[in-house]
């Protein structure tokens, strides 16, 4: 199991350490990674998924399927003074033993923390979870960018996706958003693109 970052450029080096926050609060070391930058660096910003093995710390905390968990995210610059950073809420990656294909989990909240856009290989099943009791409902697959903008959900359920269930989508790019066009509106959309290799 993995926590999936989308990373993207800090004006700086930095080091970015992550911890598990178990049921008691208490933390347990994930791992840590670095982000080489400076003041003079153009902006930049990744689709892609920068995977960090979770397996042992999730083992730590006995990390149920389905269980609600939330991450901490601590950075600091090259000289060891502290960084605020706003990193996208990362992405869960899974893949089981003798599998051909990952498992990409997206942890909704009712206040959209994911990254706008994360480009998976061929073949990874996408399951939608809730992370808070308060999101309910399904997502719905809006076609286009443009309708994704617009927040064009159409009546009934046509390209309805249920929480909890994986989904393999073909190549191509993939606009989501929950079914309700006033969440849409304040942000909560993600595109999802599948390469073609």
């Amino acid at each position: 199991i993995f926590a999936g970052f989308v990373l993207s450029g800090l004006k700086t080096s930095a080091s970015v350490s992550v911890d598990l926050v178990a049921s008691d609060g208490s933390l347990v070391h994930v791992g840590a990674f670095y982000v080489l930058g400076g003041e003079a660096e153009m902006p930049w910003a990744y689709e892609r998924i920068y995977k960090m093995d979770m397996t042992d710390a999730a083992r730590k905390i006995n990390l149920a399927e389905g269980e609600h968990f939330q991450f901490q995210i601590t950075a600091k610059k090259y000289d060891g003074t502290p960084l605020q950073v706003n990193f996208p809420a990362p992405v869960i990656i899974k893949r089981q033993a003798g599998d051909d294909h990952d498992i990409l989990v997206l942890p909704l909240t009712k206040t959209n923390q994911l990254p706008a856009k994360v480009v998976v290989r061929k073949g990874t099943r996408i399951v939608f979870h809730a992370q808070e009791a308060s999101v309910t409902d399904k997502l719905r697959e809006l076609g286009s960018y443009t309708t994704s903008l617009q927040c064009a959900i159409p009546p009934g359920d046509a390209n309805a996706y249920l929480l909890d269930t994986p989904y393999t989508l073909e190549p191509g790019d993939y606009y989501f958003t929950p079914d309700d066009s006033s969440e849409c509106l304040e942000g909560s959309r993600i595109q999802i693109s599948v390469d073609h290799e």
